[in-house]
């Protein structure tokens, strides 16, 4: 199995030496070392030796619950960040991670709660607000997650794929509400956001430009100049 190198080999391989073997710091060192190996299964058998002899060591149930994560078992990434963050409620990366593994486990009103309280800590953050307004479209929340997208742009102007998924989420609010044909009025902010999408480098959003948006595509573009016909010379 291929897998994510967590850190330099050699560095860890030779940070093994003096160490004792009866230490934490030793097992979870080992773990590293059989991740980079592709033995996910003796890494993780190190972690559960390094949490036997230190049942507070943070790094063990981060590692563990990212190890979780890329296997594709979400649900039990959960259970390691849950038991990090009873130890250290103030982790952030765990509280992200847990977020992102409750999305990937379809508990998605776990991660828009997760968001929420990544929020409160950094509501400066762009990126925080993404996510939890992508977990909102998720659960049919279209005007919450517009609520977020429009927040960060307001953070971060050049977010290119918040303009795209709001348009999308105005778009699917219209369609899911059984306004299966909206009129250009009803579509036009959904316009906007793709036609800045676009201008800002993602295209993403060009199906819905072809479908929705040719009156507004046509205005977004500048009028080429008409060349001047030669007069034939007799």
């Amino acid at each position: 199995m291929k897998f994510l190198v967590l850190f330099p080999l050699l560095f860890l391989t030779s940070a093994l030496f003096g160490q004792d073997i009866k230490s934490s710091k030793y097992h979870y060192d080992l773990s590293i070392e059989k991740v980079n190996k592709g033995d996910i299964k003796g890494a993780m058998k190190s972690l559960d030796e390094a949490l036997t002899i230190d049942s507070t060591y943070q790094d063990a149930y981060y590692l563990k619950g990212y190890i979780y994560y890329q296997t594709n078992r979400p649900q039990l990434a959960v259970i390691e960040y849950d038991k990090l963050l009873e130890i250290n409620p103030e982790h952030s990366d765990a509280l992200k991670n847990r977020a992102l593994s409750k999305l990937r486990a379809y508990d998605l009103e776990g991660a828009v709660a997760d968001h929420t309280l990544r929020i409160a800590r950094e509501p400066n953050n762009a990126i925080i607000y993404f996510d939890r307004a992508y977990c909102k479209g998720m659960l049919r929340d279209f005007q919450g997650a517009i609520e977020d997208y429009s927040q960060a742009i307001k953070l971060n102007s050049d977010c290119k794929e918040a303009y795209t998924n709001r348009g999308f989420t105005r778009i699917n609010a219209l369609t899911t509400n059984g306004v299966i044909q909206p009129s250009a009025e009803q579509t036009q902010s959904a316009c906007e956001d793709f036609l800045k999408a676009r201008e800002l480098g993602d295209s993403t959003g060009e199906d819905m430009i072809y479908v929705y948006c040719s009156k507004q595509d046509k205005k977004s573009e500048k009028p080429k100049k008409k060349k001047k016909k030669k007069k034939d010379s007799k």
